[in-house]
Order: structure tokens, then C-alpha cells, then sequence
């Protein structure tokens, strides 16, 4: 790499030092084979060869330097989608929701990130309610309410409340949890319960009570 590298400086000085408004000079380059063209196919053939050691590495370090060094290469855009690649792997083999959340600060832009934010919002849950537990539930849908797994955190909760198929568990389930997703169920249980015998005095205590 760092031949390269210093070969890229060396091209780089040449580029910016090339007389653009004195003819003369040019000319006196032109004769040792040095114009405009001839250097940027330089700079581009050292890319080449920069992106082919990079790519036996094979590494996130590798990709990166390259990255960071030839941004005027035609396999830039390949490169960066490597490197993601291979970051990716490093998270995916991790498997915690820390390391794709690491992931995803890096490369916002990556193709990858998607793919990357679905498998966070999966390990999120899973480790946070690993233990289980009303008040586990509970303080998950507090902190992460946008989670797509809070729903079954709901569930959970719902599950572990209701300890007796009566109405005031029912009831104290709907006071307790009012945006559950499951409140309507619960409605739906309350009324059953309370209006079992299906008579008119029965359905009017109900509007009454509740």
C-alpha cells in the first residue's frame, strides 16, 4: 500500500503543479511524454493496482484505505459495498444488538443498512426481555414503543396480568395498561362476563357501571 500511497502523492503534486495557462511549458513536457491525459491515466493505473491489493487482503482495513485513498477510482463504489460487506459479517457473527447498532453509526448509507436495523430491533428484544417478567415487559414498551416486537411484549403482559377469567381482572387490566393493544379484547371479556345471563336489566347495569 504504502508505495502506492506514495506514488499517488507524487502523481497528485504533478497534477496540481501542471501549467494550465503557460503554453511553452507544456510543450517542453509534451516532449518527455508528460501532458494532462497521461497523467490522470497514471493516477488511475495506481488505483488499479492500489483496489487489486486491497482486494487480496480482503479486509474492512484494507477496504477502508482504499476507500479513504482513491475516491477517484472506478471501484470506489465497489469497494465501499466490500467493506460494508465484510463489517456486516463481523456484526452478523456477533449477533448483538450492540454490534449491529455499531454497524449502523458507521454506514448510514450502506445497502446493508436495512438488513442491519431489522436484525437490531430483533437482538434489542431479545436480549432486553431475555429474563422475562411483567416489569421487563413493562420497561421495554416504555423505553423502545417504536419497536416492531413491542406488540408481543403487549401480549406477554396481557398474558401474565389476566389471572382470572373475571371481571375485575379484566377491568383492572384495561386501568392499568390503557394503550395495550389488547384492551378491546378485554373490553370484549369484560362485557361477556358481566352480561353472561344476556338480559336486558343485566346490559343496563353494564352501560351503568362502566
Amino acid at each position: 500500500f504504502y508505495q502506492l500511497d506514495s506514488a499517488l502523492i507524487y502523481i497528485k503534486m504533478a497534477e496540481s503543479s501542471y501549467p494550465n495557462e503557460k503554453i511553452n511549458e507544456k510543450e517542453k513536457l509534451k516532449i518527455h511524454g508528460i501532458d494532462k491525459e497521461s497523467i490522470n491515466k497514471q493516477k488511475h493505473i495506481i488505483a488499479e493496482l492500489a483496489y487489486e491489493d486491497a482486494f487480496e487482503l480482503f479486509t474492512v482495513e484494507s477496504m477502508d484505505h482504499f476507500i479513504n485513498q482513491y475516491d477517484f477510482s472506478k471501484d470506489y463504489g465497489r469497494a465501499i459495498d466490500i467493506r460494508d460487506s465484510l463489517d456486516f459479517e463481523i456484526a452478523a457473527s456477533v449477533n448483538t444488538y450492540s454490534a449491529y447498532n455499531e454497524f449502523l453509526k458507521k454506514y448510514p448509507d450502506s445497502k446493508f443498512y436495512q438488513e442491519a436495523f431489522s436484525r437490531y430491533e430483533r437482538r434489542l428484544f431479545e436480549e432486553k426481555t431475555a429474563e422475562g417478567g411483567l416489569e421487563v415487559y413493562e420497561k421495554f414498551v416504555r423505553q423502545f414503543p417504536k419497536n416492531p416486537y413491542v406488540s408481543i411484549c403487549m401480549d406477554s403482559i396481557y398474558d401474565i396480568f389476566i389471572t382470572a377469567n373475571t371481571v375485575e381482572n379484566y377491568y383492572a387490566f384495561i386501568n392499568n395498561y390503557p394503550e395495550n393493544k389488547n384492551v378491546s379484547d378485554a373490553w370484549k371479556k369484560v362485557y361477556r362476563l358481566y352480561n353472561s345471563d344476556y338480559t336486558k336489566e343485566r346490559i343496563v347495569e353494564f352501560r351503568i357501571d362502566f
